[in-house]
């Protein structure tokens, strides 16, 4: 028996259609560019139904909950236009849709079988490549920009999580060993094993110093490791618990696992990547921990920016009882930001002058499929991209950007307004994002 629960959208805060920002130039003089914010925008060209949300309480209800197997979902359909996108960076035509569990709070894509042989079409074809995957992403850390890996290594420290000079690490999804090569270089005297899904990723991982590598079907499950990593893999995965349990297994006995996934409620973006399984929240991720009796020693969304990263190790006795996560309306918030995102590049275009899009990665190109509005340029900040094309476009330096040209900053204005201030330095005029 289906029986139907209304959600209302948070309400639009009402923010001005320009604010200034003030910043400090070089000459130490006061510089005034203003930095848009808001205009009146047209209206989104697809839609979710975000006002019929069909709670199923049936117990025979076919798709539970990938975490903890409740049948009790609430479930957010999408509009067949709405537009999906890959990990690695590729438009993707097929259609999801959202549930979230009312026993563990976990948000997540309704996982039929069509969903699955969508995911299994992805990675047969998953290319690094495209999704830049020989170098890691870039985090602002003391004033520059460092390899998100090793900042992540960094900053554990600041957490009570000691590495010590020596020890074991396995990372399960390693990729082409960005977070290894971070441990390589910041702890050369770890032994390192890298394990991935085939063997497309052997010979950029073996190059790195110290580190052997292994397909996930041939994983040696007799050996043990001080540290056993999960860097952006956790929200891949359709069975989260079974896996973290086995793993546990192979830690030592003062081992820990590393995870670390995205925040969707600080990124967006994260809710319309296609084989993102699992949408988490700091309270979901302590509650997958519970269920996998594993013990979180740490949890914490600041330490790598919209990323939870999360250390836990295997507990004595029963698992605890989770917790309540917040209800979907933070979920229809984030998508109405996203809505708001594709109405901004929309105006943008309709201007008909020259903008730009920062970034390079998920967010770029699901603005890029979700409003048809086809930037002029885009902007990355890190050096090593200036010069290079994304979506056979230039990607700009800030310092290349034409004098008041504008460029959409996508991201929540606590990560935007930093940005903006940078941006501005070089005589960029950036457009933020409303808030829901």
């Amino acid at each position: 028996m289906h029986s139907t629960q209304k959600a209302h959208l948070f309400p639009l805060e009402s923010v001005p259609h320009a604010s200034p920002l003030t910043i400090r130039t070089p000459a130490n003089t006061t510089a005034t560019t203003p930095v848009q914010q808001e205009t009146p925008l047209p209206a989104s060209p697809w839609r979710w139904d975000v006002d019929q949300i069909s709670r199923h309480t049936r117990t025979d209800y076919t798709l539970p909950c990938c975490l903890c197997g409740s049948h009790l979902m609430t479930s957010i359909e999408f509009a067949p236009n709405f537009p999906w996108v890959t990990s690695d960076l590729r438009p993707w035509k097929s259609k999801a849709s959202l549930s979230m569990c009312s026993t563990c709070g976990l948000l997540q894509k309704c996982t039929d079988s069509r969903y699955g042989e969508d995911v299994a079409d992805i990675y047969a074809t998953y290319s690094l490549d495209s999704a830049d995957g020989s170098h890691d992403h870039l985090v602002v850390r003391a004033g520059g920009f460092k390899a998100r890996a090793s900042a992540l290594i960094e900053r554990l420290s600041e957490y009570g999580v000691s590495l010590q000079a020596s020890g074991s690490i396995l990372d399960y999804g390693c990729g082409r060993g960005a977070f290894l090569r971070a441990v390589s270089e910041s702890l050369p005297g770890w032994s390192m094993m890298g394990a991935d899904l085939t063997e497309a990723n052997r010979i950029d991982v073996e190059k790195i110093e110290g580190a052997e590598y292994t397909t996930l079907s041939q994983l040696p499950v007799e050996r043990r490791y001080d540290v056993i990593s999960l860097i952006h893999v956790v929200e891949h995965l359709q069975r989260p618990t079974e896996i973290l349990n086995q793993l546990s297994l192979m830690l030592t006995e003062q081992g820990v696992l590393l995870i670390q996934v995205p925040d969707f409620s600080k990124n967006p973006f994260d809710l319309a990547v296609f084989d993102h399984v699992a949408h988490f929240s700091v309270q979901s991720l302590k509650n997958l921990a519970n269920l996998a009796g594993l013990d979180s020693m740490v949890v914490a969304e600041g330490l790598i920016p919209r990323e939870i990263t999360m250390v836990a190790k295997p507990k004595l006795g029963r698992p605890l009882g989770m917790q309540a996560t917040d209800g979907p309306e933070e979920t229809l918030r984030t998508l109405e930001w996203l809505s708001n995102c594709q109405q901004q590049a929309v105006s943008l275009n309709s201007s008909g002058d020259p903008f730009g899009i920062l970034g390079t990665q998920v967010g770029a190109l699901w603005i890029d499929q979700a409003s048809d509005a086809k930037a002029t340029f885009f902007v990355d900040e890190a050096p090593r991209r200036n010069s290079e094309k994304f979506l056979g476009r230039p990607v700009l330096f800030p310092s290349d950007v034409l004098f008041q040209n504008r460029v959409l900053v996508p991201f929540l204005s606590e990560y935007a307004k930093p940005i903006a201030a940078r941006l501005v330095e070089f005589g960029v005029y950036p457009v933020l994002i409303r808030s829901p």
